[in-house]
């Protein structure tokens, strides 16, 4: 094994955590640039052996991969929860991560309706102007390109300007 391929991967690593299949991606692509015929018989063999050596060293652990994505995704810019599943499965995590990191209890998320809440709140003063059609229409949008569904759209709307 090419122990810059490695280090490449460890510098991949550093920007933010990766799920396993963005790292078997990235080597991939890497590999796929390298001429050399041991290379090109042998690519499966040699993500796995460094995929392998990720894991031994807890770089590369996609459950908790899953924890982080989600927290920064309803912390810092919050989504709705069929976003960040989607965003999920599109990262390759496996169904049952996804699950355990979402709808377990012991995650103790805020649900959508209190996030689509506090971004709304966020956003009040661009709203308040508006007529309560144009208002909702605006908002709704905003919070649906955010991945929240009509229930938790309509019953934010609601509480923050108050039907």
């Amino acid at each position: 094994m090419d122990d810059s391929l490695y280090l490449a991967t460890l510098k991949y690593l550093g920007y933010r955590p990766r799920s396993e299949k963005e790292i078997r991606d990235y080597l991939r692509k890497k590999l796929a640039k390298i001429n050399d015929p041991y290379v090109e018989q042998n690519i499966e063999t040699i993500i796995q052996m460094i995929v392998v050596k990720l894991k031994k060293q807890r770089f590369l652990n996609d459950e908790e991969f899953a924890r982080m994505w989600v927290r920064s995704r309803t912390e810092f810019k919050p989504k709705g929860r069929r976003l960040i599943q989607l965003e999920l499965k599109q990262k390759g995590i496996s169904a049952e991560i996804i699950e355990k990191v979402l709808y377990q209890p012991e995650e103790a998320l805020v649900s959508d309706l209190d996030n689509a809440i506090e971004l709304l709140e966020k956003k009040k003063k661009k709203y308040e102007g508006m007529e309560r059609q144009e208002r909702f229409m605006k908002s709704g949008n905003m919070l649906a390109r955010r991945g929240f569904d009509l229930d938790t759209i309509r019953r934010a709307i609601d509480v923050v300007f108050e039907k």
